[in-house]
Protein backbone atom coordinates (compact mmCIF):
# COMPACT_ATOMS: atom_id res chain seq x y z
CA UNK A 1 0.00 0.00 0.00
CA UNK A 2 3.12 2.31 0.59
CA UNK A 3 4.37 1.69 -2.84
CA UNK A 4 1.17 2.55 -4.07
CA UNK A 5 0.78 5.87 -2.19
CA UNK A 6 4.32 6.61 -3.20
CA UNK A 7 3.36 6.06 -6.88
CA UNK A 8 0.25 7.80 -7.09
CA UNK A 9 1.64 11.02 -5.43
CA UNK A 10 4.53 10.87 -7.60
CA UNK A 11 2.37 10.60 -10.46
CA UNK A 12 0.11 13.51 -9.12
CA UNK A 13 3.23 15.57 -8.50
CA UNK A 14 4.31 15.16 -12.11
CA UNK A 15 0.73 16.14 -13.61
CA UNK A 16 0.86 19.00 -11.56
CA UNK A 17 4.28 20.32 -12.44
CA UNK A 18 2.79 19.41 -16.42
CA UNK A 19 0.03 21.56 -15.93
CA UNK A 20 1.19 24.77 -14.25
CA UNK A 21 4.20 24.54 -17.02
CA UNK A 22 5.03 28.02 -17.99
CA UNK A 23 4.46 29.26 -21.95
CA UNK A 24 7.67 30.40 -24.10
CA UNK A 25 8.00 34.60 -23.58
CA UNK A 26 7.26 36.11 -26.86
CA UNK A 27 9.47 39.21 -28.27
CA UNK A 28 9.90 41.61 -30.55
CA UNK A 29 12.10 44.47 -32.28
CA UNK A 30 11.76 48.02 -32.57
CA UNK A 31 13.59 50.39 -34.56
CA UNK A 32 13.79 53.54 -33.94
CA UNK A 33 14.75 55.85 -36.11
CA UNK A 34 15.70 59.83 -37.09
CA UNK A 35 18.53 61.95 -37.57
CA UNK A 36 20.05 64.72 -36.13
CA UNK A 37 20.62 67.98 -37.79
CA UNK A 38 22.48 70.97 -37.47
CA UNK A 39 20.04 73.95 -38.47
CA UNK A 40 20.99 77.67 -37.57
CA UNK A 41 17.16 77.55 -36.64
CA UNK A 42 13.70 75.49 -36.79
CA UNK A 43 10.39 77.37 -38.65
CA UNK A 44 6.80 77.54 -36.07
CA UNK A 45 4.81 74.76 -36.80
CA UNK A 46 2.21 77.14 -37.84
CA UNK A 47 4.18 78.46 -40.21
CA UNK A 48 5.25 75.59 -42.18
CA UNK A 49 1.74 75.41 -44.32
CA UNK A 50 -0.44 78.86 -43.41
CA UNK A 51 -3.35 81.06 -45.39
CA UNK A 52 -3.09 84.41 -45.99
CA UNK A 53 -6.42 85.67 -45.75
CA UNK A 54 -6.67 88.26 -48.52
CA UNK A 55 -9.84 89.80 -48.45
CA UNK A 56 -12.60 90.68 -50.89
CA UNK A 57 -11.49 93.42 -53.16
CA UNK A 58 -14.09 95.02 -55.40
CA UNK A 59 -11.90 95.60 -59.12
CA UNK A 60 -12.59 99.39 -58.94
CA UNK A 61 -9.78 99.32 -56.56
CA UNK A 62 -7.59 98.87 -59.15
CA UNK A 63 -7.06 101.92 -61.67
CA UNK A 64 -5.07 100.48 -64.33
CA UNK A 65 -2.09 97.85 -64.90
CA UNK A 66 0.29 97.43 -62.18
CA UNK A 67 -1.92 99.38 -59.40
CA UNK A 68 -2.47 97.53 -56.13
CA UNK A 69 -5.06 97.16 -53.79
CA UNK A 70 -5.17 99.90 -50.94
CA UNK A 71 -4.66 97.27 -47.88
CA UNK A 72 -2.06 95.01 -47.63
CA UNK A 73 -2.43 91.22 -45.79
CA UNK A 74 0.10 90.84 -42.88
CA UNK A 75 1.57 87.93 -42.39
CA UNK A 76 5.09 86.63 -40.83
CA UNK A 77 7.48 83.49 -40.80
CA UNK A 78 9.01 82.73 -37.38
CA UNK A 79 12.26 81.20 -36.97
CA UNK A 80 12.79 79.87 -33.51
CA UNK A 81 15.90 78.74 -31.41
CA UNK A 82 18.37 80.36 -33.79
CA UNK A 83 22.15 79.73 -32.49
CA UNK A 84 24.90 82.53 -34.42
CA UNK A 85 26.66 79.73 -33.63
CA UNK A 86 25.68 77.51 -37.04
CA UNK A 87 24.82 80.63 -39.08
CA UNK A 88 24.73 84.90 -39.22
CA UNK A 89 22.08 85.56 -41.70
CA UNK A 90 18.36 83.73 -42.87
CA UNK A 91 17.16 84.55 -46.52
CA UNK A 92 13.53 83.75 -47.29
CA UNK A 93 12.79 83.15 -50.99
CA UNK A 94 9.39 82.54 -52.30
CA UNK A 95 8.87 80.36 -55.40
CA UNK A 96 5.16 79.74 -57.29
CA UNK A 97 3.93 80.09 -60.96
CA UNK A 98 4.82 83.46 -61.70
CA UNK A 99 3.57 86.08 -63.96
CA UNK A 100 5.00 89.58 -64.98
CA UNK A 101 7.78 90.35 -63.48
CA UNK A 102 8.08 88.21 -60.30
CA UNK A 103 4.11 88.40 -59.59
CA UNK A 104 2.59 85.24 -58.35
CA UNK A 105 -0.12 84.16 -60.36
CA UNK A 106 -3.76 83.29 -59.33
CA UNK A 107 -5.29 80.26 -60.07
CA UNK A 108 -6.29 79.84 -63.36
CA UNK A 109 -9.88 79.05 -62.57
CA UNK A 110 -10.77 82.08 -60.59
CA UNK A 111 -9.93 86.17 -60.85
CA UNK A 112 -8.21 87.02 -64.17
CA UNK A 113 -5.90 90.21 -65.01
CA UNK A 114 -4.96 90.18 -60.69
CA UNK A 115 -1.40 88.72 -59.27
CA UNK A 116 0.04 88.53 -55.70
CA UNK A 117 2.53 91.30 -55.42
CA UNK A 118 4.76 90.35 -52.17
CA UNK A 119 6.57 92.98 -50.65
CA UNK A 120 8.70 92.60 -46.68
CA UNK A 121 8.20 94.97 -43.81
CA UNK A 122 9.57 98.29 -45.21
CA UNK A 123 7.23 97.83 -48.39
CA UNK A 124 10.30 96.99 -51.05
CA UNK A 125 8.94 94.61 -53.27
CA UNK A 126 10.00 90.44 -53.52
CA UNK A 127 10.21 89.20 -56.96
CA UNK A 128 8.97 85.50 -56.86
CA UNK A 129 11.08 82.98 -58.18
CA UNK A 130 14.03 85.57 -56.74
CA UNK A 131 16.40 86.01 -54.48
CA UNK A 132 14.03 86.47 -51.53
CA UNK A 133 14.96 88.60 -48.39
CA UNK A 134 17.68 88.46 -46.03
CA UNK A 135 17.90 89.29 -42.48
CA UNK A 136 21.05 88.82 -39.57
CA UNK A 137 19.91 86.72 -37.09
CA UNK A 138 19.97 86.95 -33.29
CA UNK A 139 19.70 83.80 -31.14
CA UNK A 140 16.14 82.50 -30.16
CA UNK A 141 13.12 83.61 -31.96
CA UNK A 142 13.54 85.98 -35.46
CA UNK A 143 10.43 86.77 -37.13
CA UNK A 144 10.27 88.08 -40.76
CA UNK A 145 7.52 90.17 -42.02
CA UNK A 146 5.22 90.21 -45.03
CA UNK A 147 2.68 92.12 -46.78
CA UNK A 148 0.79 90.86 -49.96
CA UNK A 149 -1.39 92.65 -52.20
CA UNK A 150 -3.64 91.91 -55.20
CA UNK A 151 -2.25 94.09 -58.64
CA UNK A 152 -3.89 94.17 -61.74
CA UNK A 153 -1.63 92.95 -64.22
CA UNK A 154 -4.08 93.94 -67.38
CA UNK A 155 -6.15 97.36 -67.86
CA UNK A 156 -9.16 97.53 -65.28
CA UNK A 157 -11.38 96.62 -68.18
CA UNK A 158 -9.89 92.72 -68.63
CA UNK A 159 -10.04 92.18 -65.10
CA UNK A 160 -12.50 89.16 -64.58
CA UNK A 161 -14.30 88.61 -61.02
CA UNK A 162 -13.52 85.25 -59.13
CA UNK A 163 -11.84 83.70 -56.68
CA UNK A 164 -8.20 85.24 -56.45
CA UNK A 165 -6.17 82.31 -54.70
CA UNK A 166 -2.59 82.05 -54.96
CA UNK A 167 -0.09 79.42 -53.86
CA UNK A 168 3.56 79.53 -53.14
CA UNK A 169 6.34 77.69 -51.62
CA UNK A 170 8.82 79.71 -49.40
CA UNK A 171 12.46 78.38 -48.49
CA UNK A 172 14.60 79.80 -45.94
CA UNK A 173 18.40 79.34 -46.22
CA UNK A 174 20.81 80.43 -43.91
CA UNK A 175 24.37 81.59 -44.20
Amino acid sequence: MKKSLFSALTIAGLVASVGTASAEPNSGTINFQGYITESACSISGGDTNMTVPMGSITKNEFTTAGTRNTTPARFSISLLNCNTEVAKNATIAFTGNVVGTGLLALDPSGAQGVAVALFNANNQAITVGGTGVSGALTNGTNEFKFQAYYQATTAVANIVAGAANAKATFTVTYS
